[in-house]
């Protein structure tokens, strides 16, 4: 630990600025700071991107828990609109588009829209 110097800390690993921190004796006080310092930063990026994941993992629990299951429903964009379900019950209805014109346009897959449409029929 003697030979490195303030710079190189960067390079060490938690474990290695931990034991270091404890053998105080061969480390003099700006070194142990910036140590510190070191770790008080890794440890914040390491909550904050703990504090993501949780927030993901709560957000696909919400969704499960509203009974869907299977694949995520793709966004389908006509134009720039979002084709949600009122509005594909909407263009198909009113008989601005057939269900596989819009299938066409949009680039959905095959009964992809129509499947969707008539689960919003139902509903």
């Amino acid at each position: 630990m003697d030979t490195k110097t303030l710079f190189d800390l960067d390079d060490l690993s938690v474990k290695e600025l931990l034991t270091a921190l404890e053998n105080t004796t061969s480390v003099n006080a700006s070194a142990a700071i910036h140590m510190i310092l070191i770790l008080l930063d890794r440890m914040n990026s390491s909550i904050e991107d703990l504090q993501r994941k949780n927030e993901e993992l709560q957000q696909g629990q919400s969704a499960s828990t509203h009974g869907r299951r299977g694949r995520k429903r793709k966004d389908f964009y006509l134009g720039k609109t979002l084709i949600d379900d009122d509005y594909l019950i909407y263009l198909v209805d009113k008989g601005f588009y057939t269900l596989k014109q819009l299938e066409e346009e949009v680039g959905a897959g095959k009964n992809q829209l129509r499947n969707r449409y008539r689960r919003a029929k139902k509903r």
